[in-house]
């Protein structure tokens, strides 16, 4: 740029650089001349004792980055290798390593320890860079592969090869979990796409969609307990290895990614500025986003082949690098391999505190606790800018006048009874041999607490879909039944000495109190946002599933019957279970339904309700807290059982419930027969073998799920 050219204003001169530019004393702002334009700016001396120059001394953000990660990688990897159940010296570490004699140090070492660390590094590197180039490409700051259903696609996929592909080697089962992966997160994007899919919106998909693969490998984990039995433990997450073998097969896969990866640095720079930007600048977006998606897919799914699905490590990563400034991919995709790998060595070093000499807490467990206060955070700070509050809004109406809605709860009621006739005359002991025992000593007890729990879970459904103003809304999405789960299993295995009579009590409770901190971690600026609130809920429900994962495996608890509670069933339960259910259904149920006018005011916006005159904040906590009374009560007496309340009030209105006075009776009615009949089909379609009803329940949601996805979109 010629000097005469910026004199006759055709270009404006370059700015200096800000490094060289002296702040202070070093420079005065030129005075303006009368004429216009200013003076030439006058250089001052230094005061006495400062550098000139002095910010060049400063250390660059990347370098600062790269350099804090290093160090704590290098700590954590010392740590890992010298603690464990046989504590090492660093000398004998660095012995075992650099000068081996072949003694029973060394094999420990190089064998096994080595391995672990060396897995840490591939499934960190991968988790971090998937993360990155999942954010990067939907522009998504909750872009992660287990939010997206990635982990739980490519598990359920190596679930699978493992069943019925036991005798394949090692990389028939990788790419099994890569097809999974991708077909997951297709689905995942496919059914949550919209004019704009906002990222709440994706993520309640991804999360939905989790759960559902999660009953489906819980199920297939039951019906073959004896081929899956190690699936629990790698099914939360870990690092442990047994050598060299995995490590040495994914380990140039996940650095081919990263090379791939990093050879779209340039073109995910442009497509950040905007597809039309980038399609003017001559890149083929569509490509580039396929690529990328392919290429992130790969490289998470890679790592749940070496140490099953660890959670929050590809949203954590990213976002402390972006944290630090760096935003260019050519920076930002090896930081994210970096502290994505310090993240899972962490957690691995922080899991070996917790465990004992028989059996380790997986890594897995500890990320999912480590993201929950980072998805707060991020959901604090996200809500009202990023993540569109409006994009959750329900827009499932019913199409049927409500002139008919009494003909349609007198169909549903008499399509009740008729199931329940079906679950009480149905099973694989004929009624003629000991007719009054089976009956009313075995049937007629589950099916009622069946009846009653699924009309809990649909009301609770119908309360939350109503407050959070979110069509995906389930008890499951607020922390509630990881926190029952929480409470319940203490009462079992912490305390065994207390009273089983306290084990619904003690459910209710866990699950009151996870959802109350959910919710005070929600509030802010006098309220609570309901999209924040429900991105709170994933966190807390992610925590909570690992910490029941925790007390799980430290307790010894037989698989079994940890899958069977984590999944939902209604097996063997008794009058006494009825008993503990039906007062709290009595009591809540009615509360809800009084509840209903205000419920009703929800869609209308907080400003209109607060210009109503409602106490909004009081009286979506009201209503909040009823939901959450009633799933806790039910999921203390059969489990976890996930989609009742998201698929009964769904129906409940394309049937024509209406305003919510007709439609909680209607979907109370729904949910019971969903959960009667889930428990008749669970019992006798592979009699003498049993299919908990959560499972079926989830099968069944599934579709219905990604239907109201579709139809929601727009």
């Amino acid at each position: 740029m010629g000097v005469a050219a910026v004199r006759q204003g055709r270009c404006r001169p370059q700015a200096a650089p800000r490094h060289l530019v002296l702040r202070g004393a070093a420079q005065r702002r030129a005075p303006r001349h009368p004429g216009g334009g200013r003076a030439r700016a006058v250089s001052v001396a230094p005061a006495p004792g400062r550098v000139v120059g002095a910010r060049r001394l400063a250390v660059p953000k990347p370098a600062l980055l790269f350099g804090l990660g290093l160090a704590l990688l290098a700590a954590a990897a010392v740590w890992n290798l010298v603690e464990g159940a046989s504590g090492l010296s660093v000398h004998a570490v660095l012995g075992a390593v650099f000068a081996p004699d072949g003694g029973r140090e060394d094999v420990l070492v190089r064998q096994i320890r080595l391995p672990r660390v060396a897995a840490a590094l591939i499934v960190g590197a991968g988790l971090g860079v998937s993360g990155a180039l999942f954010q990067s490409v939907t522009r998504n700051p909750l872009g992660s592969p287990d939010i997206l259903g990635v982990n739980a696609g490519a598990f359920l996929a190596a679930v699978l090869a493992a069943l019925y592909l036991p005798s394949l080697p090692g990389v028939p089962t990788i790419a099994v979990a890569l097809a999974g992966g991708l077909a997951t997160s297709a689905l995942v994007y496919t059914v949550a796409a919209s004019v704009r899919p906002t990222p709440l919106r994706l993520a309640l998909s991804g999360v939905a969609v989790t759960l559902m693969l999660a009953a489906a490998s819980g199920g297939l984990q039951l019906l073959n307990d004896v081929e899956t039995a190690g699936l629990f433990f790698w099914g939360q997450g870990t690092i442990v290895q047994d050598g060299w073998d995995d490590v040495q097969l994914t380990g140039p896969l996940t650095v081919a990614g990263v090379v791939l990866a990093l050879g779209l640095s340039r073109p995910l720079d442009v497509l950040s500025l905007g597809d039309t930007t980038a399609r003017s600048l001559g890149q083929r977006v569509g490509l580039i986003r396929l690529v990328s998606w392919i290429a992130a897919v790969a490289l998470g799914s890679i790592a749940v082949s070496l140490a099953g699905p660890i959670g929050f490590v590809g949203l954590m990563a990213p976002h402390i690098v972006r944290l630090s400034g760096l935003r260019r991919h050519v920076l930002l995709l090896p930081a994210s391999a970096l502290w994505g790998a310090v993240i899972v060595l962490a957690s691995d070093d922080i899991a070996r505190l917790f465990g004992n000499n028989v059996q380790e807490v997986p890594a897995g467990v500890v990320t999912a606790v480590l993201g929950l206060p980072f998805l707060v955070w991020l959901a604090r700070r996200s809500v009202g800018g990023q993540i569109d509050e409006s994009a959750t809004a329900d827009r499932t109406r019913s199409r049927r006048p409500t002139r008919r809605y009494g003909v349609t709860i007198t169909l549903a009621a008499a399509s009740l009874a008729a199931v329940v006739a079906a679950s009480l005359l149905i099973g694989d002991t004929p009624l003629s041999e000991l007719s009054d025992f089976v009956l009313w000593h075995m049937r007629a007890p589950r099916t009622l607490v069946a009846l009653a729990a699924g009309a809990a879970l649909a009301a609770s459904g119908v309360i939350l879909q109503g407050v959070l103003r979110n069509p995906l809304g389930e008890p499951a999405l607020v922390g509630v039944m990881p926190g029952a789960t929480i409470g319940a299993l203490s009462v079992l295995l912490v305390f065994p000495a207390l009273p089983i009579a306290l084990l619904p009590v003690a459910a209710f409770s866990g699950g009151v109190l996870l959802f109350a901190v959910a919710y005070a971690c929600a509030w802010q600026s006098g309220g609570v946002a309901p999209a924040r609130l429900a991105l709170v809920g994933v966190g807390f429900s992610a925590a909570g599933t690992g910490i029941v994962s925790m007390i799980v495996i430290d307790s010894q608890l037989q698989l079994s019957q940890a899958l069977v509670w984590l999944t939902g069933s209604t097996y063997a339960r008794s009058w006494t279970d009825l008993l503990h259910l039906l007062p709290w259904i009595a009591v809540l149920v009615p509360l809800a339904w009084v509840g209903g006018r205000q419920l009703d005011l929800f869609p209308l916006g907080d400003a209109a309700m607060r210009g109503l005159g409602m106490r909004l904040e009081r009286v979506r906590l009201g209503l909040l807290a009823l939901a959450v009374a009633l799933a806790a009560t039910a999921v203390a007496v059969v489990g976890a059982m996930a989609f009742v309340g998201l698929v009964a009030p769904h129906i409940a209105r394309l049937l024509g419930g209406g305003r919510t006075r007709r439609l909680l009776p209607l979907a109370a009615l729904i949910g019971a027969m969903v959960v009667v009949a889930a428990d008749l089909v669970g019992r006798t379609a592979l009699s003498p073998k049993e299919i908990p009803s959560g499972v079926i329940t989830a099968l069944v949601g599934t579709p219905f799920f990604i239907w109201l996805l579709w139809r929601t979109r727009r």
